[in-house]
């Protein structure tokens, strides 16, 4: 109140008896003091081009309880990772509907403030898609309006449509102007660009995206976690790459583990996790593959052989071992042929 006094104009809203904030609580200060919070993050997202000047009108304070409501942009414009698309334009009756897009920064880049202003990795995710402003106030957001399904790796993606309110008549507005339905001029170019947006946002999260997994299996990979992060390197130990490296004079040594470091360092881990988040099947198993594996096993079995017990160990352990393990039919009839040919 005399914040207000003191300015001489402004509206000031006052709540009273809020009784059913009250109700089913333990403690009322603590639920008022979490609506509040609702509250205010509400403010700071529909009003942020207002609260920021961004709108090119007077720029708007809004106080709680006197304390500033500051803008919350869901673009993180200002952020030196966050890619900007080209505005483009849509006529319709003789007005311009601006849109642009938006990739967030992927979220190994945002900070833990960042992150939690954001709502977390699920709030990334759940607000992805268009966000409608009518003359610059946010009426609708974190939708796709039916032209795409909400996915991990579009969750980056926001697409800012400013609509003058001479439009009202096209667009299905409720009458508290808090919700838009865009007219179908307007969804077919979305549907447009949509590709290209949403392909951008997924190049960035897959650019730092990491798959990680663990189990009793015998892999030609190992995870290996430190203090600056997660990082994939070759098992030395794997049977097969330890009996190759183990056949190798000095000189060549040297050259096979460079090798092995050129394949670490650039290990598609990214690549990998887009392709299986997208629900594309994997390749079938190719006619060669048996033929493959059993010229593995046998290789395997010459240096296998040279120790006591080694060919035992060596194909009670095959079903668990990288390749083999991913074929289980194929490696049981490899198995059973090594067994019985033994046996005679």
């Amino acid at each position: 109140m005399p914040v207000l006094k003191a300015q001489g104009r402004g509206t000031l809203v006052l709540w009273r008896q809020l009784d059913r904030v009250a109700a089913g609580e333990r403690s009322v200060q603590h639920a008022l003091s979490e609506k509040m919070d609702l509250v205010r993050r509400h403010l700071a997202l529909v009003f942020h081009k207002y609260l920021s000047g961004e709108s090119l009108q007077n720029r708007l304070e809004i106080l709680l309880n006197e304390n500033p409501v500051l803008p919350f942009d869901p673009f993180f414009a200002k952020h030196r990772a966050t890619q900007i698309l080209q505005e483009e334009v849509i006529r319709i009756a003789d007005n311009n509907v601006f849109i642009k897009a938006y990739i967030l920064p992927h979220i190994s880049k945002l900070s833990p403030e960042e992150l939690s202003s954001a709502g977390g990795e699920e709030g990334l995710r759940h607000n992805q898609g268009f966000y409608v402003y009518r003359n610059h106030r946010l009426i609708t957001w974190g939708t796709w309006f039916r032209l795409t399904k909400q996915a991990e790796l579009s969750k980056l993606a926001r697409v800012s449509v400013n609509i003058p309110n001479a439009l009202d008549h096209l667009w299905t507005l409720d009458i508290k102007k808090a919700t838009a339905y865009p007219p179908e001029e307007v969804r077919r170019n979305l549907s447009r660009i949509i590709d290209r947006i949403v392909g951008t946002s997924q190049r960035v999260y897959t650019y730092r995206g990491r798959v990680t997994k663990s189990d009793n299996l015998i892999h030609s990979w190992t995870r290996l976690e430190g203090r600056h992060g997660i990082n994939y390197v070759v098992n030395r130990e794997h049977p097969i790459i330890k009996a190759f490296g183990d056949r190798l004079d000095v000189d060549n040594r040297k050259m096979y583990e460079l090798l092995l470091d050129t394949i670490e360092r650039t290990f598609p881990a990214d690549a990998l996790y887009a392709d299986m988040a997208s629900d594309r099947p994997r390749k079938p198993i190719d006619e060669g593959t048996k033929e493959r594996l059993t010229e593995l096993v046998l290789c395997l079995l010459e240096t296998a052989e040279a120790v006591k017990g080694g060919r035992t160990r060596l194909l009670e352990n095959l079903a668990c071992m990288d390749p083999f393990c991913q074929y289980p039919g194929v490696t049981e009839s490899i198995l059973k042929e090594m067994s019985d040919g033994y046996r005679e």
